[in-house]
């Protein structure tokens, strides 16, 4: 996910949510071209598969207790645009 936001506003909670949803992933993506001086959110997210969870250690947010079980992996980063010289 990719948003942008105009210079100096804030960013807005409901876009900063966790993802899941009684234990399935709801994220979307989408991607909006930022402009000179504008505030960029990038959200990514990776369904990690997991083999290995019957050892009394379960790190499974997706899918636990299933044939399939999955951590969700999440990474955020927040820059802000330099605007053009001309």
């Amino acid at each position: 996910m990719v948003k942008s936001y105009p210079a100096g506003t804030d960013i807005p909670s409901t876009d900063l949510v966790d993802p899941i949803t009684s234990g399935v992933f709801t994220g979307g993506s989408s991607y909006v071209s930022p402009t000179p001086g504008s505030t960029v959110l990038i959200r990514t997210f990776y369904k990690w598969p997991l083999f290995v969870t019957q050892l009394g250690y379960n790190l499974a947010n997706l899918g636990r207790n299933t044939a399939s079980p999955q951590r969700l992996l999440a990474s955020t980063a927040v820059f802000r645009v330099e605007p053009n010289g001309s």
